[in-house]
């Protein structure tokens, strides 16, 4: 089954391509395929590093086994805000820890 374009493997090869071009080195990536805990890619530039968490729009199917290809049962846009929050505090604690 072909992933769609913003399937989070996707936006992570995309992201990282996009900070090499800019001259970073991408250190780490995440298996996005086996929903690796932590930070998705760790880039470092003239002794600064970069931790991205790479998020993507909800599919209307699951991406994952058991249930891959089967139709969720709630739609993008009433999940996308919540799905989002834990994302942000993580962004937040990464920056003030």
């Amino acid at each position: 089954m072909e992933r769609p374009w913003f399937w989070e493997g996707h936006v992570q090869t995309a992201v990282a391509a996009a900070l090499e071009a800019d001259g970073w080195i991408v250190t780490e990536a995440a298996d996005t395929e086996s929903k690796a805990p932590g930070i998705d890619l760790v880039a470092t530039m003239d002794g600064r590093w970069l931790a991205i968490e790479v998020k993507s729009y909800p599919n209307t199917t699951y991406d994952h086994r058991p249930k891959r290809g089967q139709s969720k049962p709630t739609q993008p846009t009433s999940t996308t805000p919540h799905a989002q929050l834990p994302n942000a505090m993580t962004a937040v604690a990464e920056r003030s820890g």
